[in-house]
């Protein structure tokens, strides 16, 4: 992948430069606050640097650490399971009329 860095005052104004390179498409990669060229660096001053990598028209390969979510309907939802326990709980008990204790208002 290939990346280009620009670097300006303020964020608007690195991504103005990497616009102008790349046009409005490109992705930003990163951003960061990096020390100053030269005398500048010295005195401590500060400068934010962009990554951008220009937007490719092929398609995204899935992430191998995260792959790719199945669309399945036969997987059961993490809320039909939550709602089912609930249900099988709660099937065995008698829920009669609320009693009033002395000095319940």
């Amino acid at each position: 992948m290939e990346t280009t860095r620009f670097r300006g005052q303020t964020v608007e104004d690195a991504v103005a430069a990497a616009c102008a390179v790349h046009g409005a498409e490109a992705d930003i990669v990163a951003t960061q606050m990096v020390a100053a060229r030269g005398l500048r660096g010295l005195a401590g001053l500060r400068e934010v640097e962009v990554v951008v990598t220009p937007r490719s028209t092929a398609p995204r390969q899935p992430s191998v650490r995260r792959p790719a979510p199945v669309q399945s309907d036969d997987a059961p939802s993490i809320g039909a399971f939550v709602n089912q326990r609930i249900k099988e709980h709660f099937a065995f008990r008698e829920i009669g009329p609320r009693r009033f204790r002395p000095g319940d208002t």
